[in-house]
């Protein structure tokens, strides 16, 4: 199993390809409505500007939390697909935490499980005993 990415291999990376997308348009939006909210407030002056500053900060802060989870998703699924034993491991963990994200998440997350403990991802995060790239010397 050197070259085609099994089936189920490639299932459980396109959704961590697809959970990463969605997060990023989540974080876009939430930084952009807590941003003109801000921007409202401060424009209304007084004690709102101030309530409109911690706005635009809260809207930063959770957009780029958002932001890290997207990028995180992007490197599990980039991980799987380069037979990474880490990508696997975290892979399994933020599935087993999306569980609890009832009823789409746990859907996801037991896809995702099965998939990352089936027999093909047993297979495909072998690891061979000896590297592609040197040869056995014989005498």
């Amino acid at each position: 199993m050197n070259g085609t990415i099994p089936s189920q291999i490639k299932t459980a990376s396109i959704i961590y390809r697809i959970l990463g997308y969605i997060y990023i348009v989540v974080s876009i939006f939430f930084f952009l409505i807590f941003f003109i909210l801000g921007v409202i407030f401060v424009l209304q002056g007084g004690e709102n500007a101030t309530a409109g500053g911690v706005f635009i900060i809260i809207g930063v802060i959770v957009g780029l939390i958002i932001a890290l989870f997207a990028f995180l998703y992007f490197k599990i699924a980039k991980g799987i697909e380069q037979k990474k034993d880490w990508a696997k491991v975290v892979g399994i963990i933020f599935a087993v935490l999306m569980l609890l994200s009832i009823p789409i998440g746990t859907i996801l997350g037991i896809l995702i499980i099965v998939n990352l403990l089936s027999d093909e991802a047993t297979k495909w995060f072998e690891k061979s005993e000896i590297p592609e790239d040197q040869s056995i010397i014989s005498s």
